[in-house]
């Protein structure tokens, strides 16, 4: 039989199957094949289920957004089950509408905007009218050259897709309080 390394995960589920829970029946601390393993353990298979209408955490056929709050300590496995079918967040047609947008509306939009501001601000730039620090004090503000721009520029663009990271990795993937309505809602409007 050919010798192969196993992950980690994988070493660890393995060590805690015993006979009962494989359908060759190997010993009880005998390691399990990793083909049998996928087999048994529900960590490993896809997580798609069918709808049980009487079971689910909610009810699929009412906006999900008011009844998200009362799962609790099941949301966060709940909200991390991929779906297949669509979902509805309002009761209002008009806000439901208004939560969904395609995906080049965001190019259609957003690049006009960025270079119609970009050109502005150059031309505002090359007049030489922009000092710094005029707020705080008259006599040490700084004239900021039309060569600057780019530098600006790049700068913005950094700190933008920063602050993009920073929220979306510590704000959308926060664990919320399970006792908490309000912040399960809350995260699920940002998240979901």
């Amino acid at each position: 039989m050919p010798s192969f390394q196993l992950p980690a995960m994988a070493t660890s589920t393995m060590a805690s199957f015993s006979h009962k829970d494989t359908e060759k029946g190997s010993m009880e601390n005998e390691p399990v094949a990793l083909e049998e393993t996928q087999k048994t353990d529900p960590a490993m298979e896809p997580r798609f289920k069918v709808v049980d209408w009487d079971k689910d955490l909610v009810d699929w056929r009412k906006p999900l957004l008011w009844q998200v709050g009362h799962l609790g300590e099941k949301y966060d496995e709940w909200v991390h089950q991929p779906v297949t079918r669509p979902i509805r967040l309002f009761h209002s047609d008009l806000i439901e509408g208004l939560s969904k947008t395609v995906w080049y509306s965001v190019p259609i939009i957003w690049v006009p905007l960025v270079l119609y501001l970009s050109w502005s601000y150059y031309r505002t730039f090359a007049q030489g009218n922009v000092r710094l620090f005029t707020s705080f004090t008259t006599e040490y503000t700084v004239a900021v050259p039309k060569s600057m721009f780019p530098g600006l520029f790049m700068l913005g663009t950094f700190l933008w897709s920063l602050i993009e990271y920073l929220i979306h990795r510590f704000l959308f993937h926060m664990k919320p309080p399970s006792d908490s309505y309000y912040l399960i809602m809350l995260h699920f409007v940002m998240h979901g």
